[in-house]
């Protein structure tokens, strides 16, 4: 018996699913690495925090923070809280019926001459929450603050100290405690004409600092357009680097190491 021929009007319309598929897949996406996410260790919750807010943090000028807790044996961390123009940091209010280990957060995009000039509210907080307090500096380098009792138990005040701990060096280069994937880029990542983003709105910013150029400075609109083209094949070329137009390893480390 031979099969009729199927027409369009047999053929599934798939389309209106698509919409929802992508709004649940999106869904799972936003809350992966959050609550409903467990890491082994409070370091691993916080770096993996830090590197979700870095771009969007550095580009804007924009504080973000957050806590990391334990539930169940594991860990994890609260959505960041956006916190524009702000010099001091707020995570939100501890979480009831779980071990609350610490806080986390970032500073804006100022790229100061060393990652060590560090905000004094940073130790304070740390001191007086008498929490681990996790940051990541406009360079990448993440740092984590260990509050240490100076004063016997049971006296007042209970005194304590900021005890600073390197977890990871940042895009510059440098020893880390921790050995794997964490990194704010991909050792393959590549930034090239056309692209669109946060990260390339950080190597915009970067190359407005760069020394005094023959090119206008760039407006930091995430677009890797003409301009920016432009003014990444100048910096390759007075500094050595293959002159392709493309921010990739080499380039990317520069650009950092003087910013």
């Amino acid at each position: 018996m031979r099969r009729a021929a199927m027409t369009q009007r047999d053929v599934p319309v798939l389309e209106p699913i698509v919409p929802h598929v992508k709004r649940v897949l999106e869904a799972f996406l936003q809350n992966l690495s959050r609550a409903g996410f467990p890491f082994q260790s409070a370091d691993i919750a916080a770096i993996t925090a830090l590197d979700e807010i870095y771009y969007k943090s550095v580009a804007n000028n924009w504080e973000f923070a957050g806590r990391i807790f334990k539930r169940s044996g594991k860990y994890f961390y609260t959505s960041p809280r956006t916190l524009k123009s702000s010099r001091e940091s707020d995570p939100g209010l501890k979480l009831p019926n779980v071990e609350n280990i610490g806080t986390y957060h970032s500073h804006a995009g100022q790229f100061l001459p060393t990652d060590e000039l560090v905000s004094p509210k940073d130790k304070l907080k740390a001191e007086l929450g008498k929490d681990v307090s996790y940051v990541i500096t406009p360079r990448g380098k993440i740092m984590k603050y260990i509050p240490i009792s100076l004063s016997p138990p049971g006296t007042k005040p209970p005194g304590s100290l900021g005890h600073e701990e390197v977890l990871r060096q940042g895009l510059g280069g440098g020893a880390s405690k921790f050995g794997f994937h964490q990194q704010l880029f991909s050792p393959r990542e590549l930034q090239k004409y056309g692209d669109r983003g946060d990260t390339i709105k950080v190597v915009q910013m970067l190359l407005n600092k760069r020394p005094p150029s023959a090119l206008a400075l760039l407006v930091p609109d995430g677009i890797f357009g003409a301009k920016t083209l432009a003014r990444v094949t100048e910096f390759q070329t007075l500094h050595q680097l293959a002159r392709d137009g493309i921010v990739g390893p080499l380039t990317r480390r520069s650009l950092f190491k003087m910013g």
